[in-house]
């Protein structure tokens, strides 16, 4: 028997951890639907591929492909859903019409940064398949797949199709009943797509996206505070000469080696403390050099990971590739190098940058859109676990990556690139 869908939020209150996580508002607003199209009316989705047909049909939403060539093909929509929740997917497919023999339909889950994962129904090989895209490449999301019998494989047949996220892990029904389930994945999706490939026709009925429990795995790091027995490393809420002011560093061209603990010259730029206003202003003057700023007095030890996060007033930012945010600093075997990591936005995306000393070039290891373009402020959130970076955007994750090897934690700070100016309102460092 299919477990219930909904937990109230009383329930979870009652239970540790989770009393903090699931009612804090910000947080968690359980069973909430942030996206639905029941298809009565054509809403803004992606333009399909040359040679499928997509049109709406008293309530239902009919695709069709009739070129066998066409393997992939798909039609999406972007929604906004808070980074630390679980959710719940669901839709139902009839097969009006199939004549590949790999036809299959299904839906497709899309984080910012352009990775994926799917799970369709496959009529004629009678399977639910899944698939992962991730970092530009193919991964292997396989199904602990059971009870595919429960696909109905007449023509015109509605099945139900409903995916559900846990802490990471989907799990997926057919007809309410599990026919698979994955690993933990991190993901957070800002798009979902309804795809199919080969040569079929499949009707989709009501589509919904419904927002259910704290994902306990991000909202620990969403909500550090929230955390017990966490350490906090740093601190800045810019009140005196302290913390941040302590020591500024200058950059120059991108790709040049960081120069630490070189003398200020406005001519570049400026730092300014503004206690008054309770804010450190950031700026750099001239196209080629930008501006950092790190703790001089943090001294981390052997932690398994640390969570870095500010919020910023963005005054001036650029549209291309420059960026402003939080960096960290690593440490180099030899006297004066400096690796250097950084979670930076810019106008329209959100980057995971690393500078690394030895070569002297700057990497990108991640880019993605933001959900909400264009912003006036953010707050920024970068945390390094173990192998593993995530970049968030006003709670939501929008990057991920894999942290350099033999990166160590040296200083914590913000930085900017050339020409551009920020206000930081507030600075923290916390152990994870």
């Amino acid at each position: 028997m299919r477990r219930s869908h909904r937990q109230s939020t009383l329930s979870l209150c009652a239970s540790g951890l989770l009393l903090a996580l699931a009612c804090n508002p910000m947080t968690v607003r359980a069973d909430t639907v942030v996206f639905r199209d029941d298809f009565s009316q054509r809403l803004d989705w992606s333009q399909p591929d040359p040679g499928v047909t997509v049109t709406l049909d008293h309530g239902v939403l009919l695709m069709s492909n009739r070129d066998a060539r066409l393997q992939n093909t798909s039609i999406k929509h972007s929604f906004l859903m808070t980074g630390a929740l679980n959710y719940r997917v669901s839709t139902e497919i009839a097969f009006t019409q199939v004549d590949g023999q790999d036809a299959y339909a299904g839906i497709e889950l899309i984080s910012p940064s352009g990775d994926a994962i799917g799970f369709f129904i496959a009529p004629k090989s009678r399977v639910i398949a899944s698939s992962h895209w991730s970092h530009e490449a193919w991964a292997k999301a396989p199904l602990a797949s059971q009870g595919v019998e429960a696909i109905k494989l007449e023509r015109g047949a509605v099945n139900s199709l409903v995916v559900e996220s846990n802490n990471g892990a989907f799990s997926v029904f057919v007809n309410e009943v599990l026919v698979g389930s994955t690993k933990a994945i991190d993901f957070a999706p800002s798009a979902i797509a309804l795809r199919g490939g080969d040569v079929f026709e499949a009707r989709f009925g009501a589509l919904q996206v419904t927002e259910t429990t704290p994902d306990t795995r991000l909202t620990r790091y969403q909500l550090m505070a929230l955390v017990p027995g966490q350490m906090q490393l740093a601190f800045d809420d810019f009140t005196s000469y302290s913390g941040l002011s302590k020591l500024m560093s200058l950059t120059k061209d991108k790709n040049d080696r960081p120069e630490w603990y070189e003398t200020f010259d406005n001519a570049i730029g400026r730092v300014q403390i503004d206690g008054a206003r309770k804010r450190m202003l950031l700026e750099a003057k001239t196209e080629s050099r930008g501006v950092s700023n790190t703790i001089s007095s943090w001294a981390p030890l052997a932690y398994a990971g640390v969570s870095v996060n500010a919020r910023l007033n963005l005054l001036k930012l650029a549209e291309a590739d420059d960026c402003a945010g939080i960096m960290v600093e690593g440490r180099q075997s030899t006297d004066g190098e400096r690796d250097l990591l950084f979670g930076c936005v810019n106008q329209t995306q959100a980057m995971l940058k690393f500078f690394n000393s030895n070569t002297g070039e700057w990497a990108l290891l991640q880019a993605a859109t933001l959900v909400v373009p264009r912003p006036a402020s953010v707050h920024l959130r970068l945390v390094i676990n173990d192998e593993q970076l995530l970049l968030f955007v006003d709670g939501r994750l929008h990057a991920t990556g894999k942290k350099p090897q033999g990166f160590r934690y040296h200083a914590p700070g913000v930085k900017i690139d050339p020409a551009q100016a920020v206000e930081v309102l507030e600075f923290q460092a916390t152990e994870i």
